[in-house]
């Protein structure tokens, strides 16, 4: 029997991990979380739902942590979100049983993939291939005489909400002028020259620098955002990607898991890498349908145990959203039963009953505060 403690169940995340790990027999997750009636409290698959509220005393979290793992017997302590990990990696020696946190990188190499402009620095510095970058913190000092990037470029806020929210095409140096300076904007941005091509994800698990498990998603569906995360995809093999990953993840010498964005420059006809999520992804459960079960796979990564060759599969995959945005243009999808049950997370609608009934009351309960 397997027992995992979840620290930071309010991040999004939570459920795809806990849909991939339950999958394996014999597992028991327990979560704290500092949201008392958020939705994973509802999830079948969860063993104990534990609430603490949000506190500043850092003392206190690891108390409350030290106290669950010694009460439920718990093997393994995991983190979902960037502020999760990074509070384990800093804080692992003050843990009682800091053996049992799941494997992780080191906190300098983690700093370094979670800042747009330390990562810039250090592809750089690895001679690997990416867009040419500036890291620019105040838009009034920028020198446009100067600018030495090549239009069109990308305007990235190095804080924010991710999934390609806050990313500007800037066409020109006017442009670059009208939005940033004249506006007065002094928020820190990385500015990339844009590449003319495709986008790739590589999702790995890795010790010391070494990639155990890897899955590789070209998108072929996208959120209507701009620069918006990818809701259908195909899981692809591509030796260069692994190739080039593999120089990343070595020079980060990483541990744990990870999801690589990439692009494929048509005009250099080569592969660049864009950035580096330091944490599980949103198309968690799609790796998972196609051979890879991450979680558990980096559960026994933690504790030094063989992992099973995986049976990576190319499939596609759809995420909800992107069922729905299918079903729109192609009604006929409902009647492809083997692909919805085997290619999307639609099955948990129906094996999380009291979950999707908590969920569709939350969506009526917004949608009729909105009115009323």
């Amino acid at each position: 029997m397997l027992s995992v403690l979840i620290i930071d169940a309010e991040y999004g995340l939570t459920l795809d991990y806990m849909h991939c790990l339950t999958q394996v027999k014999n597992v028991k997750v327990y979560t704290i979380c500092n949201e008392k009636n958020n939705n994973v409290k509802y999830s079948r698959y969860i063993e104990k739902f534990l609430f603490y509220p949000k506190t500043s005393s850092d003392v206190d979290v690891i108390k409350n942590i030290n106290y669950e793992v010694k009460k439920n017997n718990i093997d393994l302590i995991v983190a979902i979100s960037e502020y999760g990990i990074r509070f384990l990696i800093e804080n692992k020696m003050l843990f009682n049983y800091p053996n049992k946190i799941v494997l992780l990188p080191e906190l300098s190499y983690f700093d370094t993939a979670n800042s747009k402009g330390l990562f810039a620095k250090h592809l750089q510095k690895f001679n690997i291939p990416a867009p040419k970058s500036i890291l620019v913190q105040h838009f009034d000092s920028l020198d446009l005489e100067n600018f030495k990037l090549n239009f069109p470029v990308l305007a990235k806020p190095i804080e924010g909400p991710g999934g390609g929210a806050g990313i500007i095409l800037i066409k020109n140096i006017n442009e670059l002028k009208i939005n940033f300076i004249d506006k007065k904007i002094n928020s820190t941005y990385i500015i990339q020259e844009y590449i003319e091509g495709y986008d790739l994800g590589c999702n790995v698990l890795c010790k010391e620098g070494i990639i155990i498990e890897f899955t590789i998603q070209k998108g072929y569906l996208w959120n209507n955002k701009p620069f918006s995360y990818q809701i259908g995809l195909e899981f692809i093999y591509n030796e260069q990607v692994i190739v080039l990953v593999k120089n990343l993840v070595k020079s980060l010498k990483w541990s744990g898991v990870a999801n690589i964005d990439l692009r494929y420059d048509i005009k250099d006809d080569m592969l660049k890498v864009i950035e580096i999520n330091p944490r599980y992804w949103g198309t968690l459960f799609g790796s998972y349908l196609s051979g890879v079960n991450f979680p558990y796979d980096h559960y026994m990564a933690s504790i030094n145990r063989k992992i099973l060759d995986s049976k990576y599969r190319q499939i596609k995959y759809l995420t909800l959203q992107g069922f729905i945005k299918t079903l729109k243009n192609n009604i006929f999808i409902i009647f492809q039963i083997a692909f919805i049950w085997h290619n999307t997370p639609f099955k948990f609608i129906f094996l999380e009953p009291k979950l999707t009934v908590v969920r569709l009351f939350k969506i009526f309960k917004r949608f009729f505060n909105s009115i009323f």
